[in-house]
């Protein structure tokens, strides 16, 4: 019962996936390093920062030469915030999150008159499955992430492209009232 399930939905993507005309360079694989820094605030504790670093790998498809979707896994981590006034540290976890979500290319747009960038807009929601550090403590928290770029080089008839991006997240962990991150990202892509 469940390979037939796996068989009917994997039939039915590909079968979607064939209904939009793919881009030139329709399939893509990325990899990438971002890092960001969290803003957090609990109820009766100091808003704190809290360092971290992200690792990600996804998986692209092209469409419409525009517009693309994308399936992507990440492994993240964040250090303990300091202390602050009151003494309460938001302590030091780690992160696997998977996400699905979708953006468009922008056309070429010329820097310096020179310098030709191509500009992007991505959407993402994950679903992160995190622990903290040097305990049992798992928890799962729901995150929005929009991260706008640039590929600011091509090389190889555009098959390996390096793109830097700003990820800004809105993260819904439960313990806490506020849980915003924002980084720098760079990644390389390969396209086929």
């Amino acid at each position: 019962m469940g390979t037939a399930k796996t068989i009917t939905l994997f039939i039915l993507f590909v079968t979607t996936l064939s209904l939009f005309p793919l881009a030139a360079h329709p399939f893509s694989i990325s990899f990438g390093v971002a890092p960001h820094v969290a803003v957090k605030k609990a109820t009766d504790v100091t808003t704190k920062a809290q360092a971290g670093i992200t690792t990600n790998t996804s998986f692209s498809v092209g469409m419409y030469e525009n517009y693309f979707i994308e399936l992507r896994g990440r492994y993240l981590y964040y250090r303990a915030s300091s202390p602050g006034e009151d003494w309460i540290l938001y302590r030091a976890f780690s992160a696997l999150g998977a996400s699905i979500g979708g953006g468009v290319i922008l056309p070429d747009y010329k820097i310096f008159n020179e310098f030709s960038v191509n500009p992007s807009v991505t959407m993402r929601s994950y679903g992160n499955f995190a622990s903290y550090t040097h305990t049992e403590i798992y928890f799962f928290y729901p995150s929005l992430q929009i991260e706008p770029g640039f590929t600011f080089a091509r090389y190889y008839d555009k098959q390996l492209q390096l793109k830097l991006s700003i990820p800004l997240e809105w993260n819904f962990q439960r313990d806490l009232d506020l849980f915003l991150s924002g980084g720098v990202s760079f990644s390389t892509s390969l396209h086929f």
